[in-house]
């Protein structure tokens, strides 16, 4: 399948977008697997957002038209709140997994069970129907999160609330808010969607920060590279995610986001000297495998 056959100009943006998004949030996964080695998550979130913050007010300032569209109804400002809680739910959990595994290719590699929850989420309230490639791309897809996610001594109530478990309801959160957001997406801008996600996550942080009475006084060459890091998370692939979704099918942004876990992937073991098990990789390949079926069946 070629993406940019008979592809209009929008929708190549979009892809190129997409790609970009795939590309910093690699950068996402191995920086914030570093930082959080050495630092609490919400020391590490008050300078993670306000440079984020920082960037996308910088950028603001540069794309013309970013708050031409804002105004101050209460159906609008209402609705930044529910996506800014929900962006902010699902974010803080992707954090939390990242931090508990060893591998962060594991995590990446879980995140493509999005498509899956989409289709079941259509099916059950929406009473859509589900072609057999796409029940058959949701079997494949369950089978690889299994074989990443499985341990001897595996309990569900403990597995929730650990690595693999938490991208489980995570990514659930994030594709509810996906298919939310997909519905009003033209009347928001990307960067004052991007700013209001990084407003509530700062937000998390200074709270937590001063209720376990956390210190901020890190060294100064530690907030330059977070600032730094900063402009591919909060900023780029904030930016590029909100555009690409805004100009593709969510099937089609779906098949494109998988190679992100083969980056990461890559990424991992050039950078931490790390690979998963061949029975976790397995299971990857078939997350991705099942995500393709099932977005290859919506697209065509």
């Amino acid at each position: 399948m070629s993406f940019l056959a008979n592809s209009t100009p929008e929708r190549k943006k979009g892809i190129a977008f997409a790609m970009t998004d795939v590309l910093a949030m690699t950068g996402v996964y191995i920086i914030t697997k570093v930082f959080l080695k050495d630092l609490p998550f919400p020391v590490f979130g008050v300078y993670w957002f306000s440079a984020g913050l920082f960037w996308n007010i910088l950028l603001s300032m540069v794309v013309k038209g970013t708050f031409q569209q804002f105004n101050f109804r209460r159906d609008y400002l209402g609705f930044l709140i529910l996506i800014g809680l929900i962006d902010m739910t699902a974010t803080l959990m992707w954090f939390r997994a990242i931090n508990e595994t060893a591998n962060p290719a594991l995590v990446s590699f879980m995140t493509n069970i999005s498509p899956v929850y989409a289709l079941l989420l259509g099916f059950f309230f929406l009473k859509e129907r589900m072609s057999v490639s796409e029940i058959a791309g949701i079997l494949i897809t369950l089978t690889g999160a299994v074989l990443i996610g499985y341990r001897p001594d595996f309990e569900l109530r403990s597995f929730l609330f650990t690595g693999a478990g938490l991208i489980l309801v995570s990514s659930f959160i994030s594709q509810a808010g996906k298919a939310l957001l997909k519905t009003r997406i033209k009347n928001y801008h990307a960067i004052v969607l991007s700013i209001n996600r990084i407003l509530f996550l700062l937000a998390f942080s200074i709270v937590f920060v001063n209720i376990e009475g956390y210190s901020v006084d890190i060294d100064s060459k530690t907030i330059l590279f977070i600032g730094l890091g900063a402009m591919l998370g909060p900023l780029l692939s904030a930016y590029a995610g909100f555009n690409a979704l805004a100009r593709l099918k969510v099937a089609t942004y779906s098949i494109l986001s998988t190679s992100r876990s083969f980056f990461v992937m890559i990424a991992s073991f050039l950078v931490l000297n790390n690979m998963p098990d061949n029975i976790q990789i397995i299971g990857g390949l078939l997350t991705v495998s099942g995500v393709i079926l099932i977005s290859a069946a919506k697209v065509k």
